[in-house]
């Protein structure tokens, strides 16, 4: 700990006084309570302030009392980035954020005060973080006025007195609260090891009803009983993972779960370790049931081939009932890349036989021995299909072995139902005079594979008139930060889950990519819009979907901001026309971040782009 007298903490503030934009560092120091406030005064001068959890405390009284007085509260959030951390992680002294013997910082009812006035004088969101932290119910309920201003991280059992708070209100105060706080949690909700009652699930069923989507929901431990299931099966759609690890649900909790994923296809793995369940057939029949324990408490998801006899055309429209489960056991595999004229190959080398997946592409190879595989991207010949029932469903790849052999490939989908998949085929194309049509010998939710003995081009082709499919997407955005000396500009793209990342990037390399979630559901030949309230312009205003695969994609809205702009809600909305009445569905929504700095822009396309070349090996 540094504790500063009172002729360092005037040095500091002389040094304030006349400098701009500084970068202040005061963790693990103590400042005498009657030197806060000059300190406080000159935060505008302050572009970057680390400070630990009870100095901002401190801070932040300092800062309400000196509203009173004119001074700007906003230049304290201003210097911290509009992020408020009350974690261990903030205070490198206390222990590491998640560890069972952390220090709980105890807050009062005054300190949520200062906070909620400081986030109130703010102009933008504030991200407000209380892992590792207590506080009374009292001092909790100033929380609620604020949270349409605040991106909140709570520590599960303040989630969980939050949750309690809202069953104990009144049921308006409690819809209300209920809805608040659903908007400013993020998309990962954690529970584990804290035992929820019927009523905290009633609560939580009511924050779920204003949530969109989640990627990963965790009530392992969380003594969950069936009932307490019940209340969160409408909601399911909603979820990626869940984890119900650990929990008290029965076979009859199984069978409503099963029922409730008959219709739904975003959720993706249900952990059901350790519960109280006799009949495992209910659980093998459902491959999205993970069974097997995890190493660390959270069940991760294996990829599981579901194969099925594809001999003949009409078994391919069955049941999902004669999906027979199997355990393949695939390994995932970064490529060596190289880019040449603008297009990438992709190289792996192997040692030993196996199922191996590419990171890159989504290809998965049946290999023998060890060997060497090599294959891009090419475009698609239209002219091969125009005699046939066919178009392309995914990316032509041309792939060569140099060395070794290739037994099985497996080439992803973008299908969401079993009689859609029903409907694809592999087309092997020897030549510009030669290809054949090859029926797959195992399915997947997400692979198509045949068996193969000679290599040349391979692609997903489906049954022509697809026309209102829904299918799995994917929303790519590139940055372009110095369109002009006042905007910026955003492409977005709408495409199949099933177009590799890596050849978007590379053909918009003289853009910033975006990362964020991209997964949506998309409909074939429907009309989407794009909608921000920050946009300056959309363009075009309509656009149909039209999931083309020849080889170059193009973006499907430009969106022109202006420069100063660096967080945006995004918004893409399927356009429904019922009788004479249109109507709006949202298909995917998020909160992106910006980068703001065009030098780091231009030196970060550079890096990025030289990063392939570094890595190629011939």
């Amino acid at each position: 700990m540094r504790e500063l007298d009172s002729t360092d903490c005037k040095a500091l503030c002389f040094a304030l006084h006349y400098s701009d934009g500084v970068k202040l560092n005061l963790l693990n120091s103590v400042i005498p309570n009657n030197e806060t406030d000059s300190i406080v005064k000159l935060l505008h001068r302050v572009s970057d302030l680390r400070v630990d959890r009870k100095l901002l405390l401190n801070f932040l009284h300092a800062s309400k009392d000196m509203e009173k007085q004119g001074y700007p509260a906003s230049s304290l959030l201003t210097a911290l980035n509009h992020k408020l951390d009350f974690s261990c992680n903030s205070s490198p002294g206390s222990g590491r954020s998640g560890q069972e013997n952390r220090d709980l910082l105890t807050m009062s009812r005054m300190d949520f005060t200062a906070i909620s006035s400081a986030i109130k004088t703010s102009t933008c969101n504030t991200e407000l973080i209380l892992y590792d932290c207590q506080a009374d119910d009292s001092a909790l309920e100033i929380l609620f006025p604020i949270l349409h201003k605040v991106h909140l991280h709570l520590g599960k059992s303040l989630l969980c007195q939050v949750l309690t708070l809202i069953s104990n209100a009144p049921m308006a105060m409690s819809l209300q609260w209920a809805s608040s706080l659903s908007k400013a949690l993020g998309e990962e909700l954690n529970l584990s090891g804290i035992p929820l009652n019927y009523r905290t699930c009633e609560s939580l069923q009511l924050v779920l009803d204003d949530k969109e989507e989640l990627t990963h929901l965790n009530l392992s431990y969380c003594q969950i009983t069936d009932a307490c299931l019940d209340l969160l099966l409408p909601h399911l759609h909603k979820i990626m993972i869940l984890d119900l690890t650990g929990n008290d649900i029965t076979d009859k909790g199984v069978l409503r779960l099963r029922k409730t994923l008959e219709e739904n296809s975003f959720t993706k793995t249900i952990c059901l370790c350790d519960n109280q369940i006799t009949e495992m057939g209910l659980l093998v029949e459902e491959a999205r049931f993970e069974t097997q324990q995890a190493d660390e408490r959270r069940c991760i998801h294996k990829q599981n081939y579901n194969t099925k006899d594809l001999r003949s055309k009409s078994e391919m429209g069955k049941s999902v009932s004669t999906i027979v489960k199997t355990e393949d056991l695939i390994k995932k595999f970064e490529p060596e890349l190289a880019v040449n004229n603008g297009k990438i190959s992709y190289r792996f080398q192997w040692k030993t036989e196996g199922l191996f997946m590419c990171s890159a592409t989504g290809l998965v190879f049946g290999l023998k021995g060890s060997g060497c595989v090599e294959y891009y991207v090419a475009h698609w010949d239209m002219r091969l299909l125009i005699n046939t029932h066919y178009e392309p469903a995914g990316p032509l790849f041309d792939i060569r072995t140099p060395a070794g052999e290739i037994c099985e490939l497996h080439l992803p989908h973008c299908e969401t139902h079993v009689d859609a998949i029903g409907s694809l085929s592999v087309v092997h194309i020897h030549s510009e005079d030669t290809w054949e049509f090859l029926s797959p010998n195992k399915i997947s939710r997400t692979h198509i594979a045949v068996n193969v003995c000679r290599l040349s081009r391979y692609g997903i082709v489906h049954e022509n008139n697809q026309n209102n499919k829904i299918i799995n997407g994917q929303v790519l955005l590139f940055q372009e930060p110095d369109m002009s000396v006042t905007q910026q500009r955003l492409w977005v793209f709408l495409l199949p889950s099933n177009v590799p990342l890596s050849e978007i990037k590379e053909q918009q390399h003289q853009y910033v990519f975006i990362q964020t979630s991209s997964d949506c559901k998309l409909q074939i030949n429907a009309k989407y819009t794009l909608i921000s309230k920050k946009a300056k312009r959309v363009q075009p205003k309509e656009k149909l979907f039209e999931p083309l695969h020849a080889g170059n994609y193009h973006p499907t809205f430009e969106v022109f901001l202006d420069k100063d702009v660096t967080e945006v809600r995004i918004k893409i909305q399927l356009k429904i026309k019922e009788s004479d009445t249109i109507n709006f569905k949202n298909a995917w929504k998020r909160w992106i971040i910006l980068k703001n700095n065009t030098d780091n822009h231009a030196q970060m396309r550079s890096e990025e782009h030289s990063n392939i070349q570094v890595n190629c090996k011939t």
